[in-house]
């Protein structure tokens, strides 16, 4: 025979939240306005526009197309410590927390070619 486990009593709710800026829809979720959020990047985070080295301008579109990192380095005749670090490098550079967002930052940027495939740097960007 099994015994009857008891009962658990309900987890109460946490409060719900108001004030400015949100919207109760549930007594659980809060949703915040967009004037409440932190400000974006959305301008280059350096002083002029030639700023990528042509191994960076490389190194991101090979990250665009899928690329590991230890292709990219036989590919670009680099070491994979080196493609790694240049790959840090430029997700710091363009405030982006991954490589998939850093391919979307350069796309936001204006600074991969949209139009083809796979897709290139624009020369705009290249130093």
């Amino acid at each position: 025979m099994t015994a009857a486990r008891p009962a658990t009593p309900p987890r109460p709710r946490p409060p719900s939240r108001t004030g400015p800026g949100t919207a109760t829809l549930d007594p659980g979720l809060t949703v915040r306005q967009a004037g409440d959020l932190p400000p974006r990047h959305t301008e280059l985070p350096c002083h002029h526009e030639r700023f990528l080295t042509d191994p960076d301008a490389r190194i991101i579109e090979g990250i665009a197309v899928g690329l590991s990192t230890l292709t990219l380095a036989s590919r670009l005749h680099f070491s994979p410590k080196y493609v790694d670090y240049r790959i840090s490098r430029l997700m710091r550079r363009l405030h982006a927390p991954n490589r998939t967002a850093l391919v979307a930052r350069a796309f936001s940027l204006g600074m991969l070619d949209a139009t083809n495939w796979p897709p290139k740097v624009v020369e705009d960007f290249v130093a």
